[in-house]
């Protein structure tokens, strides 16, 4: 129906409703098969199975003995709470949740504290810093004189 009307006002000379109806389209047509969500799917659950292994065995290494039951609850309350887009990368609200629900689930607040931030040291920061060679590559300033692959003019290097 929507797209219906959108044609509509397409054909009523409406150019950039035009374009969008026909990017929706476009993009429909993959997003209609199954196939096309298999791999995104299989790449989710094994982040989030790695993860859910990480915060566990973080759990077991500061001696907790919390369910693993009650870890996974803990893991996905606070991915629910981190999907509301508070702060970059959930930080302090993916700390404290966790925190707080291993706590509430019977760890002592030092335990869940130190299973909570070696969690998120190897889960989160390591994977971050490991990126960073890769962006300083890819944010490489072009030297003065040469052209970049885009056909822009090159960015002066800082002096």
């Amino acid at each position: 129906a929507i797209t219906r009307l959108l044609q509509t006002a397409a054909r009523d000379g409406r150019c950039v409703v035009g374009r969008w109806v026909t990017a929706v389209d476009v993009m429909a047509v993959p997003l209609l098969s199954p196939r096309a969500f298999a791999r995104p799917l299989l790449w989710s659950i094994a982040k989030w199975s790695l993860d859910l292994t990480v915060l566990t065995l973080a759990v077991r290494a500061v001696g907790g003995t919390t369910p693993l039951a009650a870890i996974a609850l803990s893991y996905a309350a606070v991915n629910l709470l981190n999907s509301i887009p508070l702060t970059p990368g959930g930080i302090g609200l993916v700390e404290g949740g966790i925190t707080a629900t291993l706590t509430a689930f019977g760890l002592d607040l030092g335990s869940a504290t130190a299973a909570t931030l070696t969690y998120r040291l190897v889960a989160y920061w390591l994977p971050l810093a490991a990126t960073i060679p890769v962006a300083l590559t890819q944010l490489a300033i072009a030297r003065p004189g040469e052209r970049s692959t885009s056909g822009a003019s090159p960015v002066p290097a800082p002096a």
